[in-house]
């Protein structure tokens, strides 16, 4: 029978977890069914007991399958508590989130898997509250987690002892588990506006942790970091396009917050180190930028974006970093704040600049080539992120046969493409000029371009016609 199956010593582990996963979700599925008016069928030790079985199964087992039938168990078990009208039982699920967030400064609940032990029963008790009413539970647990995260006294209940506080190894452990359980709940969807309130400070507390001078909480940051960044958008699956003014107005936290972070962290580049080189790269440098970066230019004229001008100075000061990757960044994170309507002028007075560096004597090289490189990346992000969407093409091509902006862009490219054929231009800076040339020739799909051709060549059909006549 049996030994045909496999190894004994396999099969026993095999089984083991399958009853683990089966006793947990039925212990869950049971009590979920159990009226609970009276202590008739299940007293409080009982309710007690289960739940402290459910949760025991969660942090004594590896297995994933397991961990999540006793994740689903222990959700239904809060959730008919949370709804119970016995005021000793209904508290419950309060008590057992208490513990676990003092479990989070613990020795012996591992980091493995991104703390999915802690954050699996944390979240199943935040699921469990109902939607009708004030998420008291919720706000309780992500104050606290924040305040852990950021490696602050977190206020209670429930509380920390400072002997605990002042152990460090501890503390690093906490903020780890804090960060990871943190990602955990933005990635609820279940919980996804909830939760958006205190999307910024998370936000915030993730940049820090880029800084932080341990490998895991800086790994936990930017796993964080990422789930943070898609959420403030929408989210995976309903992705939106913010401008900068719509972002920030949503959320009007950030604008400040991120301005004084990019202002400490250019300040840093500006300061030289040895070699005459520039400064070090600032680790919150990178993810603001990513940040900025995925917002869209405005495509109105409006009259209250004083507050983002701010923002351009800064950005500009990454352009002439010696990281090339730096460099490209800023470029793409400058493209929200340059209105559509002022690309064309923009970017042919970023072209005008480009004699600034060429040699003063003849068979020199050219001069900071660093900053004549992010000028024109900044000048090929502008022009591609417009010329690289079908609805921008029919002002373009407005513009273009009646002299506007981009006619007058078009002039100058024409001047600028002759540095192409010199030899002691950087060839980087020499392919973004061709880049953007091609850019600014052909349009996504071509429809538009071959309907201005075809209607050109009516007209001259119709004009030799009346010639004839």
């Amino acid at each position: 029978g049996l030994a045909g199956l496999g190894p004994k010593e396999q099969l026993l582990v095999v089984s083991c977890w399958l009853t683990l996963k089966e006793v947990g979700l039925t212990l869950g599925t049971t009590i979920s069914v159990v009226p609970m008016e009276t202590e008739e069928l299940l007293t409080r030790s009982q309710l007690i007991a289960a739940g402290n079985l459910l949760l025991d199964i969660i942090f004594s087992t590896l297995h994933n399958g397991a961990i999540e039938k006793a994740r689903l168990g222990f959700h239904k078990l809060c959730e008919k508590l949370l709804r119970c009208a016995r005021p000793q039982v209904r508290f419950l699920p309060s008590e057992w989130l208490d513990r676990l967030l003092e479990r989070l400064f613990d020795h012996d609940v591992p980091v493995v898997r991104r703390s999915s032990q802690l954050s699996f029963s944390i979240l199943a008790i935040l699921d469990a509250e109902p939607s009708n009413a004030q998420r008291i539970l919720l706000e309780r647990a992500v104050g606290f987690l924040l305040a852990t995260a950021e490696a602050k006294p977190p206020p209670g209940p429930p509380t920390v002892g400072e002997a605990v506080l002042k152990d460090e190894g501890a503390v690093l452990r906490a903020q780890v588990h804090a960060l990871n359980i943190l990602r955990h709940i933005f990635l609820d969807t279940a919980l996804a506006k909830e939760v958006a309130a205190f999307l910024p400070s998370a936000m915030l507390c993730a940049l820090r942790g880029f800084g932080a001078q341990s490998w895991a909480v800086r790994n936990s940051s930017t796993l964080a970091f990422s789930v943070l960044l898609s959420r403030s958008m929408g989210g995976a699956h309903q992705r939106k396009s913010f401008a900068a003014a719509e972002f920030f107005l949503r959320y009007p936290a950030l604008c400040p917050a991120l301005l004084e972070r990019l202002a400490r962290a250019t300040e840093a580049l500006l300061q030289p180190v040895s070699g005459g080189r520039k400064g070090e790269l600032h680790p919150e440098l990178q993810p603001v930028l990513v940040l900025l970066a995925q917002l869209t230019p405005s495509t109105h004229v409006r009259s209250d974006l004083q507050h983002l001008d701010a923002f351009m100075p800064l950005i500009e000061r990454c352009v002439s970093y010696n990281n090339a990757m730096v460099r490209a960044m800023a470029a793409r994170a400058l493209t929200p704040f340059v209105p559509v309507h002022a690309v064309p002028v923009f970017v042919k007075g970023l072209l005008e600049r480009v004699s600034e560096h060429k040699p003063k004597e003849p068979g020199g090289a050219w001069r900071r080539n660093n900053e004549l490189h992010g000028r024109l990346e900044e000048a090929r992000m502008l022009v591609l992120n417009l010329c690289s969407k079908d609805e921008y093409w029919p002002d373009i091509i407005d513009s273009v046969t009646t002299n506007g902006g981009w006619k007058l862009l078009w002039e100058q490219l024409e001047v600028t493409l002759g540095v192409v054929c010199d030899a002691r231009l950087p060839p980087p800076s020499r392919l973004l000029l061709l880049q953007m040339t091609g850019d600014m020739l052909w349009s996504p799909s071509g429809a538009l371009l071959r309907a201005e051709e075809q209607k050109g060549e009516e007209e001259g059909e119709e004009g030799e016609e009346g010639e004839e006549g």
